[in-house]
C-alpha cells in the first residue's frame, strides 16, 4: 500500500521540475511544429462548428467544455489519448564504475518523448556541478542510425538520493519501439568525474492510457475584457484545460495580446486570488504549464493546482496583469559630502514619465565595505506599481523591485547600487522603465463538470458485495462474537513493527520480536520474517524465529533487499522476493527466489526483468503464486512452477500493488482489485478468474491484505474507514457474515489451525 507507482513518481518529478528548467538547445525549439488553433480547426471542421456555437452562447468570464480525448501525464503534459503512448515497462538499473544509473521512466507520445533518469553513488571526492552542459547533448539513437537530440533538460531536487533529471526529445517516428539512449555525460557531473558515453538500449511497449494518464477537460472560453478607457493592447486571459486529479485539479490557461510592440519579457500575468462561491479563499499551488510559448509569440501560459475538491463551486480566478513600459526621464541627485551609512534625503521631485506623473519623495543609502545601495521611495498614478532607475555613467550593480503581487495606489521603492565609494558629486540618474498594472476585471469563473459543492451519490455498489460502508458500520454496532469452531493462530506484523502471534479464540497476543512480512512454518513451530527481529548485530535479511526457544537465526544468503517470504505447505522451502542491492525504489525490477529453511539451495527463479512479488504457494508446494506488476492499474496473478520454470497467467487485475492468496484446497483465490472510480475491492474467484464473487467494496471503506482461513470458509482482512487506523475483520465467504476484531491491527502473514 505504501509503494510508489510510476504515476506517483512522475507526479513528484513534475512538481520538482518547477524548481529549475534549463533550455539546453534553444536553437532547436523554434524548429518544432506547434499547431495553432486555426490549424486544429482546419482539420476538425466539426470542432470548429462546435466552438462557433459555444462562442455565441458565451458569457464574459465563463468557460465551457468541449470534447476531445485528452489525458494528462505528470512530467509530460497533456496528450491526445487517441494516439499511441509508449512506455518502458519497468525501471532499468545500470551500474558502471560505482555509479548507478536508473532509467525511471520513458514516455513517448505523438508530440514529445520524455526520459527520466536518476544517478547515485558519486565517485569519491567528486562534487557535482550545478551548471548545465550544453556541449554534451544527450540523444536518442533510432534503429536506422539517425538521432533525435534533446530539447529541454530539467533537474530537480531528489531528497538526497542522487541527481534526478528529465530530458525532453522530439516524438519518435511511427512504429519505433526500440531505441538507444545516449548520454555523453550525466547531469551535474564535470568531465572526468564519472563514467561517460552511456549507451542504454530501451524497449518500449504500448501503455494503457487509463494507467498513466489523468482525465483532461478542454475548454473554449470567452475572453476577459479590459476596463473602459484602458489602453487597447488586445489582452485577454483564457482557461484552456483542466486536469482532474484524485486530490484536486490542475487549471491551465494563457494570457494573450495583439499589440506586437509588447514583448513577452515585458508583461506578467499572475494570480491574485482563487475564491469559491462564498468568497472564501481556496488553496492552490503553482503547477507546470502544459506548453511554453515561442519567443516571438504574443502569449504566456499559466497553471495552478487546486489542492482540494471540497469547495463551493463556481471558483473565481482573479488575475493581475503588469506591463513594463520603457521610459527615459532623467533627474539630478546630489548625495552631498561624505554621506554616512543610513543617510536619508527628502527629495519631493516631480517628473513626467511617459503619460504618468511620478514623484520621488525620498532616498536612503546603505554603505558596505566594497559597494553601496541607494533606495528611492516614489509615488505615481494609481496603476503604477514600480520603476527602474539606472545611473547611465556607471555599470549596473543590483537594483530592481520586489516580488509577489504588486501594490497599487501606494508608495513603492526601487534601488540602484554601485561598487566602491558613493561619490560626493551630483549624479544624473534616469528612470528607464515603469511597472504598470493594466486595468481590467481579469477574472475567470469555472465550475467542475460535477460541482464539488453538490453532494453526489456514491458510486454504485454491486448487489453481491458483502462488506460496504453500511454493513461495516452495522457489524461494528452489533459486535458479534466469534463462532465456537473458529480457532487457530495468526501471525501478523502490527503498526509498530512488532511480530505478534495471536490465539484467535481467546484473543491473547504475544510479541515475539520486530520485523515485517511474517510467515508460519506449516507445523507452527517457527516463523520466517524480514529482520533481524531479536538479536542486535545480525545481518539484515530473512530470519527464522524458533517459538519454543525465542531465538532467531539469520538465513544465510539472504539480503537486506529481500522481502515477502512465504513458507511452503510441505515445510521444505521458503520463497521470497528480491530487489537488487542497488535498488532505491519499490518499483525497481525484482527476482523470485527460493531457499531451504536451513539456508541451503538458494535459487533465483526469475530474472530481474520486471516487477514480480511472491504472495502464496499452491498446496502442492511446487507452484508459486506471484503478482506481475505492470503499473498502478495493471497486473496479473501468475503461477510459476519452480521445478520446470513454466509460467502461466491466471487472471488479470486492475491493481498492480495488490495481493493474492490461495484457499487451502487450491481451488479459489482471494485478491485485491480496483473498480471504476478508484474503488478498492476484494474478490474471490476460481484460479482462472471466473466465478467472481465481490466480498468488499468502497468508497467508504478500504479493504486490503486478505488471507484465507485454514478451513477455507473465512477471509481475514484489514479494513480502513476514513483516516482511522486499520482494524482486522473476518468475512464469511458464503454467508457474508462480518466479524470485526477491534483489538487487532496489522497485516496477517499466516493463519494456522
Amino acid at each position: 500500500m505504501k509503494q510508489k507507482s510510476y504515476r506517483e513518481i512522475l507526479d513528484s518529478i513534475a512538481d520538482d521540475s518547477l524548481q529549475e528548467q534549463a533550455s539546453l538547445w534553444t536553437q532547436i525549439a523554434p524548429q518544432l511544429e506547434r499547431k495553432s488553433i486555426m490549424q486544429t480547426l482546419r482539420y476538425r471542421p466539426v470542432l470548429a462548428v462546435l466552438i462557433a456555437l459555444l462562442i455565441l452562447l458565451a458569457l464574459s468570464g465563463v468557460v465551457y467544455a468541449i470534447g476531445r480525448s485528452l489525458g494528462y501525464i505528470p512530467g509530460v503534459g497533456v496528450v491526445d489519448q487517441t494516439s499511441p503512448i509508449l512506455v518502458v515497462g519497468y525501471p532499468m538499473i545500470i551500474e558502471r564504475e560505482g555509479v548507478i544509473l536508473t532509467i525511471e521512466q520513458v514516455i513517448a507520445t505523438s508530440e514529445k518523448t520524455i526520459v527520466i533518469y536518476r544517478h547515485v553513488e558519486q565517485p569519491l571526492g567528486a562534487e557535482t556541478s550545478h551548471q548545465e552542459s550544453n556541449e554534451d547533448n544527450p540523444s536518442i539513437k533510432l534503429p536506422n542510425g539517425s538521432q533525435l537530440n534533446a530539447i529541454i533538460g530539467r533537474r530537480q531536487p531528489s531528497d538526497g538520493n542522487g541527481i534526478l533529471y528529465a530530458l525532453e526529445f522530439p516524438p519518435l517516428p511511427a512504429g519505433v519501439m526500440d531505441i538507444t539512449l545516449e548520454i555523453p555525460r550525466l547531469a551535474g557531473l564535470l568531465p572526468g568525474q564519472g563514467p561517460e558515453d552511456w549507451q542504454i538500449p530501451i524497449h518500449l511497449k504500448k501503455g494503457d492510457p487509463s494507467e498513466i494518464t489523468y482525465p483532461v477537460v478542454e475548454y473554449q472560453p470567452s475572453t476577459t475584457v479590459p476596463a473602459p478607457n484602458s489602453p487597447d493592447y488586445g489582452m485577454f486571459i483564457t482557461l484552456d484545460k483542466v486536469v482532474d486529479l484524485p486530490d484536486g485539479y490542475i487549471l491551465m490557461g494563457s494570457m494573450q495580446w495583439t499589440d506586437a510592440a509588447i514583448h513577452q519579457n515585458y508583461i506578467i500575468a499572475d494570480i491574485l486570488s482563487i475564491t469559491d462561491a462564498n468568497g472564501k479563499p481556496v488553496e492552490y499551488e503553482y503547477a507546470q504549464p502544459d506548453s511554453h510559448p515561442q519567443s516571438d509569440e504574443l502569449r504566456q501560459t499559466w497553471a495552478y493546482k487546486i489542492t482540494t475538491k471540497s469547495f463551493a463551486a463556481p471558483l473565481k480566478l482573479a488575475f493581475y496583469i503588469q506591463m513594463h513600459e520603457t521610459a527615459n526621464a532623467t533627474f539630478q541627485f546630489d548625495p552631498r559630502q561624505n554621506p554616512q551609512d543610513g543617510k536619508a534625503w527628502d527629495l519631493n521631485l516631480n517628473l513626467k514619465v511617459n503619460s504618468h506623473a511620478v514623484r520621488i519623495t525620498s532616498a536612503k543609502v546603505d554603505i558596505y565595505p566594497s559597494n553601496w545601495n541607494l533606495e528611492f521611495t516614489m509615488t505615481s498614478d494609481p496603476n503604477v506599481a514600480g520603476a527602474e532607475i539606472i545611473d547611465p555613467q556607471r555599470p549596473p550593480f543590483g537594483g530592481g523591485g520586489g516580488d509577489g503581487a504588486p501594490q497599487t495606489n501606494t508608495p513603492f521603492m526601487t534601488s540602484i547600487g554601485g561598487e566602491g565609494a558613493l561619490l560626493n558629486n551630483p549624479m544624473t540618474l534616469a528612470i528607464v522603465g515603469l511597472d504598470v498594472i493594466v486595468p481590467g476585471d481579469w477574472a475567470i469563473t469555472w465550475t467542475p463538470p460535477i460541482s464539488a459543492s453538490t453532494p453526489t451519490a456514491p458510486p454504485p455498489v454491486h448487489a453481491e458485495a458483502c462488506l460496504t460502508g453500511a454493513s461495516w458500520r452495522q457489524a461494528l454496532k452489533s459486535n458479534p462474537s466469534l463462532p465456537a469452531n473458529l480457532t487457530g493462530r495468526l501471525v501478523l506484523a502490527d503498526g509498530n513493527g512488532n511480530i505478534v502471534v495471536v490465539k484467535l479464540q481467546d484473543g491473547t497476543q504475544k510479541v515475539i520480536g520486530q520485523g515485517t512480512a511474517p510467515s508460519f512454518s506449516p507445523d507452527g513451530s517457527k516463523i520466517v520474517v524480514v529482520g533481524p527481529p531479536i538479536n542486535v548485530g545480525q545481518p539484515d535479511g530473512l530470519h527464522i524465529i524458533d517459538l519454543a526457544s525465542g531465538t532467531s537465526t539469520y538465513l544465510q544468503g539472504t539480503k537486506p533487499t529481500d522481502d515477502n517470504p512465504v513458507w511452503s505447505p510441505d515445510g521444505t522451502k521458503i520463497a521470497f522476493t528480491r530487489r537488487p542491492e542497488s535498488s532505491m525504489d519499490a518499483d525497481d525490477p525484482t527476482a523470485i527466489m527460493v531457499i531451504t529453511p536451513d539456508g541451503s539451495n538458494l535459487r533465483q527463479l526469475t530474472p530481474f526483468d520486471g516487477v514480480r512479488v511472491v504472495t502464496a504457494w499452491m498446496p502442492d508446494s511446487v507452484n508459486l503464486i506471484y503478482i506481475a506488476r505492470y503499473g498502478l492499474r495493471s497486473g496479473s496473478a501468475t503461477m510459476l512452477n519452480i521445478e520446470t520454470g513454466d509460467v502461466s497467467e491466471m487472471f488479470g487485475i486492475n491493481y498492480g500493488y495488490g495481493s493474492v492468496d490461495i484457499s487451502p484446497d487450491g481451488k479459489q483465490a482471494v485478491y485485491e482489485n480496483w473498480l471504476p472510480g478508484d474503488l478498492y475491492a476484494v474478490f474471490t474467484s476460481s484460479l482462472d478468474g471466473t466465478n467472481q464473487s465481490l466480498l468488499a467494496q468502497g468508497p467508504e471503506t478500504t479493504v486490503v491484505a486478505p488471507k484465507w482461513s485454514p478451513d477455507g470458509r473465512w477471509i481475514i482482512t484489514v479494513i480502513y474507514e476514513g483516516n482511522s487506523d486499520g482494524m482486522l475483520a473476518l468475512i464469511h465467504v458464503d454467508t457474508c457474515q462480518i466479524i470485526p476484531l477491534p483489538n487487532l491491527n496489522g497485516n496477517v502473514g499466516s493463519w494456522l489451525p
